[in-house]
């Protein structure tokens, strides 16, 4: 029995085993010849016959020949076994070299279609052909015993043509850069320095050289054909030494021609006399290439420009001359004129400006005037500007003080005062230009002298109006002891106040009387606020109009409350008003209010009871529970009490709706607990404890309906250090691509010192490499940090494959250096160590990526390994 319990045991283990791992079956190579004509694949024919000069040739046809490598995996799925067909490796069975470069890697990858049988099991696959790419799967009853894979065709498309095409162009203009080069030396090797009659000449082959090395820098040949690793004609080099033979070519040619710049100079100034202005600038751009410190020629080159109105270029030729060259006193006087004609023109548009009161253009006219002659090192800048900034200033002030007479214009007098005080505000903030108060202090005099006269005229006809004036008046002499306060203005503040305050409670009665009481209400609220102001309390009068108004509005609601036949939640509120007034004013309860509240709130209880068990049928918890609620509410605002069927009735609904609501939370619980499996089966750990931890929330907050905590709690403890593991794992992901670099390596350590492979095992994950998780960033700058950080840390190896994968993915070589460095000083280090030799000192050379590229690490290591030399002789 225990025998048969552990086969039993055994068999399950192994099938589980089967199902969770791939087990290899077979591995085939397969070639396929795609040759010219294939009248399947018209783009198929394009790419061969650009191609057919560099092919091989297969009975008699020009054809590329693929090798591809497949593998057969194979794994238990339920009752049968699916088998995967995976591509290991797709090359080119020959190689492809279109005038001395490599084409082949621009082939791949292509899209193959093949045909597969697995024991009596065949099917078709389309897919592209690529290093470990599935091509898919096929199903079989039994464990598969025989594997058939055929290509029967491939299509490279119209990217692969296009890859092609493009850097067959660039070889093209590779052999072009050739030639030219040998041309440009043909020309170089014809200068003479000593034949200054052919100066002109010369300096015009190195012109032309000058733009012949620009050019072929430009197209970035190295890149694109990677000349570090195949230069058949060295045109990289050739290049440089093009560019260095000009350079000295034309100092030769310049040490031979002093004050030649003044003699271009001289002839371009005859050639202006002759109102020829070509042959002119002709002149003037030689006498800059002979001698570029020279002003004079750039000056006259300004002069004509500034003739044909040329303004703005104007003035960043000037800045260059003024900064970069040597000029005399004329030049000098010419720049000046030429940038004082520039000020004058913004400084008459400036004050243009003013005069039509467009205050804030003509200051930035002002602005832009001094920022051009503060730039100029030669011009001094008018006063002129300042003159025309303070009219600007002066004006904004005037605009301030003409709102204060609109505003009594608009008889807004309870405005004044505070803008007023943004008036002087104004001043302050520019007292620069601004420098005194006094035209503020005489606009505001008359500002208090129209207050007290408007006054005077609404005094009788229209005391409030009289009282608002008199309050700004006075708030403006109280804070401007300039400006004195009027005679008698406390007293005549007072006899508008109390003529104004005794209209007020007038018009509330008269409002009384047409029964009015909203209306009444406002005005007597508009009268407390003035005596509140004047620190005064209501007299018996206002206090009368007030329980009048109280009662009136009582008596209304009442009225309103007995022609409602059914209750709603608009009469309970009209209810609650008219008991809340009559208890807050003291007022008589009316004979039937107690017979109204009653009939309304049995009503409306009745009513809401009933929605809330047909919102209950209907599923609808979170409704039926408002509505008991608001029935709670009802009970408790008016004291009221439910008679014995209306309790009954209730309690049974509080029942059904707890019931309910616990199956409602028991849903969202398993919705939670489905989100953590489904979370942790895609090793999201992190969201996983997210949905866990609501699911606890939810358990404590419905503690009544009887939900077990302990499962819940135990699934966060068991993934807690897990999805710690994950969340520090995205923050330093987050850190690297957002660069700060630093805190990205801190989190990293932080890992690797905390979470050990027997905490994350049984998760089947793992704390991966530095280098693996720089790479997975995909970030470069990020991962040329963590290269440099490796290398410090005695870690080669590792720096060496990011720095690798940095020059692959075309990373810029100078930014590339600290790294390299790092690498070099790390490496000579070890190898010191281990062996001083001079065999040892050799051995860098295993990791030069690139002849030109790996200079820094070169470097660095032949510097250190010096370094390590000296150290131990010392020590000798």
């Amino acid at each position: 029995m225990k025998l048969i319990k552990f086969l039993l045991i055994a068999s399950v283990a192994i099938l589980l085993h089967f199902q969770s791992n791939a087990q290899p079956a077979a591995t085939k190579t397969v070639t396929f010849n795609l040759c010219y004509p294939d009248d399947a694949h018209p783009l198929n024919n394009a790419l061969l016959t650009n191609l057919m000069s560099a092919l091989p040739r297969v009975n008699d046809k020009p054809c590329l020949t693929f090798e591809v490598t497949f593998s057969f995996k194979y794994r238990v799925a339920g009752s049968n076994f699916r088998t995967e067909i995976l591509c290991e490796n797709v090359k080119l069975a020959h190689p492809l070299t279109f005038q001395r470069f490599d084409l082949s890697d621009k082939i791949f990858p292509v899209t193959a279609t093949i045909n597969v049988k697995v024991d009596k099991q065949t099917k078709t696959f389309e897919h592209q052909l690529k290093a470990d790419a599935k091509m898919g799967d096929i199903l079989t009853p039994d464990q598969p015993q025989t594997f058939i894979v055929e290509i029967t065709s491939i299509q490279t498309g119209q990217e692969v043509l296009s890859r092609i095409v493009e850097k067959q162009q660039h070889i093209s203009a590779y052999y072009t850069a050739d030639t030219q080069i040998k041309l440009a030396f043909e020309e170089l090797n014809t200068i003479n320095p000593d034949s200054l009659e052919l100066l002109d000449h010369y300096l015009d082959i190195t012109r032309k050289n000058f733009a012949i090395v620009e050019r072929i820098k430009k197209k970035e040949l190295y890149k694109h054909l990677n000349l570090g690793a195949n230069d058949p004609l060295n045109v990289y080099d050739r290049t440089n030494e093009l560019h260095k033979a000009t350079f000295e070519a034309k100092n030769a040619l310049l040490e031979q021609t002093d004050n030649l710049g003044e003699e271009y100079l001289r002839l371009g100034l005859e050639a202006l006399e002759q109102q020829d202005t070509v042959t002119a600038l002709a002149y003037f751009n030689t006498a800059i290439e002979v001698d570029s410190a020279l002003a004079g020629p750039y000056v006259e080159k300004a002069k004509i420009d500034f003739n044909r109105g040329k303004l703005l270029e104007i003035i960043d030729q000037i800045r260059f001359i003024s900064a970069q060259t040597t000029h005399h006193s004329g030049n000098r006087d010419d720049m000046v004129e030429m940038i004082k004609y520039i000020e004058n023109q913004l400084i008459e548009e400036a004050e243009a400006q003013n005069r039509q009161e467009h205050y804030h253009e003509a200051l930035t006219l002002m602005d832009s005037a001094e920022h051009i002659c503060n730039s100029i090192q030669v011009v001094v800048c008018s006063d002129m500007i300042n003159v025309a900034r303070s009219h600007s200033w002066r004006g904004l002030l005037n605009q301030h003080i003409i709102n204060w007479f609109d505003i009594i214009s608009r008889e807004q007098y309870s405005e004044l005062p505070e803008v007023v005080k943004e008036g002087f505000q104004f001043r302050r903030n520019h007292n620069k230009w601004l420098t005194t108060n006094e035209l503020l202090y005489t606009n505001l005099q008359i500002v208090q002298d129209t207050l007290i006269t408007v006054a005077a005229q609404h005094e009788d006809a229209n005391p409030e109006k009289a009282l608002e004036a008199l309050y700004a008046a006075r708030q403006i002499c109280n804070a401007y002891v300039e400006i004195p306060c009027a005679e008698n203005l406390d007293e005549r503040f007072k006899a508008a106040f109390q003529k104004s305050y005794q209209k007020m409670l007038n018009e509330a009665e008269l409002a009384l009387q047409d029964s009015l009481p909203n209306r009444a209400d406002t005005i007597q609220s508009k009268a407390m606020r003035y005596i509140k102001a004047q620190d005064l309390s209501p007299t018996k009068k206002h206090r009368r109009i007030i329980e009048q108004i109280a009662a009136q509005r009582y008596a209304l609601l009442l009225q309103s409350i007995r022609a409602v036949e059914l209750a709603d939640k608009k009469v309970i509120t009209l209810l609650d008003s008219a008991i809340t007034i009559r208890k807050n004013y003291g007022l008589d309860e009316v004979r039937d209010e107690n017979y109204q509240k009653t009939r309304l709130l049995t009503d409306y209880t009745t009513s809401l009871a009933e929605k809330a068990e047909r919102m209950l049928r209907a599923e609808q918890i979170v409704i039926a529970t408002g509505l008991l609620q608001e029935i709670d509410w009802v009970v408790t605002r008016f004291n009221f009490v439910l008679n014995d069927s209306q309790q009954a009735f209730v309690e049974k609904l509080r029942e059904k709706i707890g019931r309910q609501a616990c199956y409602q939370s028991y849903k969202q619980l398993r919705i939670y607990m489905i989100a953590a499996d489904k979370f942790m089966s895609r090793d999201d750990y992190p969201h996983a404890e997210q949905s866990l931890e609501k699911a606890l929330k939810l358990t404590k907050q419905k503690s009544g309906c009887g939900f077990d905590a302990d499962p819940i709690n135990e699934g966060i403890n068991r993934i807690a250090d897990v999805a710690d593991f994950q969340r520090h794992l995205r923050e330093f992901k987050s850190f690297a691509v957002n660069n700060k670099f630093e805190q990205a390596i801190t989190r990293y350590d932080l890992i690797q010192n905390k979470y050990h492979d027997s905490l994350l095992e049984p998760f089947n994950l793992e704390v991966e490499s530095l280098a693996v998780q720089a790479r997975k960033t995909d970030y470069l700058p990020f991962i040329h940090h963590a290269a440099k950080i490796l290398a410090e840390r005695g870690q080669p190896n590792e720096s060496f494959g990011l720095i690798t994968y940095l020059y692959k993915n075309d990373f810029d070589h100078q930014l590339s250096v600290p790294a390299q460095e790092a690498l070099g000083a790390s490496l000579a280090k070890e190898f010191y160590i281990n062996d001083p030799s001079n065999e040892s000192a050799q051995l860098y050379q295993g990791y030069v990526i690139d002849k030109k590229w790996s200079k820094p690490f070169k470097k660095a290591f032949k510097r250190q390994w010096k370094i390590m030399q000296t150290e131990t002789e010392t020590d000798k």
